[in-house]
């Protein structure tokens, strides 16, 4: 480096600071003093850059003092530019030959793993209740019993499983013959009973909540020890063998005895203890053997809507007497077989026809009857009788 390389350079950097102090709006007093202390700086920077020319040149030491001082006041010089009128540091100097400071690059953390989502629980479709009872979920929204502990004696039948409406009892959920079960309680969320539910068990009575449309066949069937059942106003028709051999059942309740249409066949066949039936008036239909063996089964209402008696409907019973409604127009084969108390009927003229057998075994001793009326192969024991016509 020259001897006027490195002082032309400081003259820059003053001039630059003299810039930026010449830019503020406001000069501070200790910008002030800055100010005034470069300006000296620069004055005194301004003589050792020219020195008195002495003949044979510069001295070794005065050189060395002079390169010194310069030293000197270009450190004071850069300590002056670190302050601007804000007190903040100032952007330090670039020296020739530095390469400017480098921007560090911005580095992107890597993006998350993307989020987990744990499968849904498994929908439980089967189970057993702490009480022994095992069942199953209709549709996920509602709950079966498929089979009740064949152990116990009294079943209170829950509202809810698992959350879920209990709304059906099973075919032969209490087991079938001989269970133990003797009080069972259905709750109003119950809506069907199903194929033999009940059946075979030693329950007592039983009330049907109003809840339930669907009673099954055989849904008491061979409930031996049965006395009694209220049957809701939403059944509308008793399944064959519902009552079958229900051999103590003493008495039955419609809450709406209109609701019932239909009897089906053996509904109540073997019910021995049953005295009496209401009239059902909305009644259209008796299957075939629905009454058979009804020993104890003294009278019959037959409803006004009924156009047909079947195949053995009182076969057996122990009717004493019968009042025929103007609408039935056949009696059909056995339809009143041995009923032994039977002693005195009157036919209407509605009457077309007389089935094969149908009051054969009877008492009877007195019939009115049509002359229109056909009677088929021994329909009434003739030589016991004496007719009368009603026309």
């Amino acid at each position: 480096m020259n001897k006027k390389g490195l002082p032309l350079k400081l003259l820059g950097i003053l001039a630059v600071a003299l810039m930026v102090l010449a830019c503020s709006p406001k000069k501070t007093d200790d910008q002030k003093a800055m100010e005034a202390k470069i300006a000296e700086l620069q004055k005194e920077l301004a003589a050792l850059n020219q020195p008195e020319t002495k003949q044979g040149g510069e001295a070794e030491p005065e050189q060395r003092r002079r390169r010194e001082r310069i030293a000197e006041i270009q450190a004071e010089l850069d300590t002056a530019q670190g302050g601007n009128k804000d007190g903040a540091a100032a952007p330090p100097a670039v020296t020739q030959g530095t390469p400017p400071p480098q921007t560090p690059a911005t580095v992107t953390p890597p993006a998350p793993p993307p989020a987990v989502t744990p499968p849904p629980p498994a929908v439980k479709t089967s189970g057993t209740t702490p009480e022994g009872h095992t069942y199953e979920v209709i549709g996920g929204r509602s709950v079966k019993i498929t089979q009740f502990d064949l152990k116990a004696t009294v079943v209170h039948i829950p509202e809810t499983i698992d959350g879920l409406p209990v709304t059906t009892l099973g075919e032969t959920a209490f087991g079938g013959l001989l269970g133990s079960l003797t009080s069972v309680t259905i709750p109003s969320t119950v809506t069907t009973i199903e194929k033999a539910a009940l059946g075979a068990t030693r329950i007592e009575s039983i009330i049907i909540p109003s809840s339930v449309t669907s009673l099954g066949e055989r849904a008491f069937t061979s409930c031996s020890n049965l006395k009694s059942i209220t049957i809701p106003a939403s059944i509308t028709k008793i399944e064959p063998f519902a009552f079958f051999a229900c051999r103590s059942l003493e008495s039955i309740t419609f809450e709406n005895p209109s609701s019932i249409t239909s009897i089906g066949e053996k509904a109540f066949i073997g019910c021995t203890s049953l005295k009496s039936f209401p009239m059902l008036p909305s009644l259209t239909s008796i299957g075939k053997s629905a009454f058979e063996s009804c020993t104890g089964l003294k009278t019959f209402d037959f409803p006004p809507l009924m156009t047909l008696i079947e195949e053995s409907t009182f076969k057996e019973s122990g009717l004493t007497s019968i009042t025929f409604p103007s609408t039935i127009t056949r009696i059909g084969p056995s339809a009143f077989y041995d009923c032994k108390n039977l002693k005195k009927i009157d036919i209407p003229s509605t009457v077309a026809s007389i089935g094969n057998r149908a009051f054969m075994g009877t008492g009877l001793t007195e019939v009115t009857l049509s002359r229109a009326t056909v009677l088929e192969q021994q329909a009434i024991p003739l030589a016991q009788v004496v007719q009368h016509y009603s026309d």
